[in-house]
C-alpha cells in the first residue's frame, strides 16, 4: 500500500490494511477512528489497532485505537517527517518502527499500547533515507545504509538494551559498479535471511542465511530467472521468511 499526501510517503501492509478496513467498515459509525482515506492502519495487536496519518501541519501522527474501550489515542507527533518504509515490527503489545525526518535524522521508535507511552530507543544521522526493522524473540534488528565518498555500506544491526546502541551483525560494501548490497532482510527460526544484490554480476540477487548467534553464513538460496529479474528490477518494501516460504513485495505491490 502506498499513500501520498503533500509529497510525503507512507508504506503499510496491503494485507493488514485490507483486514482492518473490513473491520472498520463493519463497526457502527460512532465507533470509527477517523476517515479511512486519512488514517493508515500499520499494525494489528491483540486488542488495539495502531495507525498513522499526516496532520494539517504535515507532521506524522502515530496512535492506537483500543478495541474494547473504543478509545482513540494519538501517541507520537513527529514534525519534519520524510519517510517510513515497510511494516513496523511487533513485540508483545509494543510496536517498533523506523522514522526518517527531512533533516536526515533516523529514529527508531517504540509505542507501548498497554501504557499509552512511546520512546525513541535509537537515533542517528545519515544520508540514506530508508531503514527497515524485524524482530526475533525480543531482539530488534534494523537494516540501514550509509555512504562514505564513493563507497556505501549496508548493514544489519541489533539493538543492545545495555548500551542503547545498535551492534553490527552483518555488513556489505558496494559502489556503483562493484560489491554486494543488502536489499532486504527477514528473521525467522533463529536465522537471519539476507537478500543480497551482487552488483557487478548483472545485478544477480540471492538470499544468504546466517545464524543469529555468531552471524556465520550457513547457506544460500537462489532465485529462478523470472523471480531474480523481479527482485533485481524492483525496490523491495517487504520481505518475510516463514517455514518453507518466502514472501516478497515490491513498491508497486
Amino acid at each position: 500500500m502506498k499513500k501520498f499526501k503533500r509529497g510525503k510517503y507512507l508504506f503499510g501492509s496491503l494485507l493488514v490494511f485490507a483486514f482492518v478496513t473490513t473491520l472498520l467498515l463493519n463497526l457502527k459509525q460512532e465507533n470509527e477512528i477517523g476517515d479511512i482515506n486519512n488514517y493508515t492502519p500499520i499494525a494489528l495487536l491483540e486488542d488495539a489497532i495502531v495507525y498513522n496519518y499526516i496532520n494539517d501541519d504535515d507532521a506524522l501522527v502515530i496512535g492506537y485505537y483500543d478495541i474494547a474501550s473504543k478509545k482513540q489515542s494519538d501517541v507520537i507527533c513527529e514534525n519534519g517527517f520524510y519517510i517510513s518504509s515497510g511494516l513496523p515490527a511487533v513485540i508483545d503489545n509494543s510496536v517498533i518502527l523506523p522514522v526518517t525526518l527531512n533533516t536526515n535524522e533516523h529514529k527508531l521508535m517504540k509505542i507501548n499500547a498497554d501504557s499509552n507511552t512511546s520512546e525513541m530507543i535509537f537515533n542517528e544521522f545519515n544520508s540514506y533515507p530508508i531503514d527497515s526493522v524485524a524482530t526475533m524473540n525480543t531482539g530488534i534488528y534494523m537494516l540501514s545504509s550509509k555512504k562514505d565518498n564513493s563507497t556505501a555500506t549496508s548493514y544489519i544491526r541489533k539493538y543492545n538494551e545495555n548500551t542503547n546502541e545498535m551492534d553490527i551483525c552483518i555488513e556489505k560494501e558496494f559502489t556503483d559498479n562493484t560489491g554486494e548490497q543488502i536489499k532486504a532482510f527477514a528473521c525467522n527460526n533463529e536465522k537471519i535471511y539476507v537478500m543480497v544484490n551482487q552488483i557487478e554480476t548483472e545485478n544477480d540477487t540471492y538470499i544468504e542465511i546466517y545464524d543469529d548467534k555468531n552471524y556465520d553464513l550457513i547457506g544460500k538460496l537462489y532465485f529462478d530467472s523470472e523471480l531474480k529479474k523481479f527482485v533485481s528490477n524492483n525496490g523491495i518494501v517487504q520481505f518475510y521468511c516463514f517455514d518453507n516460504y518466502v514472501y516478497i513485495r515490491n513498491f508497486s505491490d
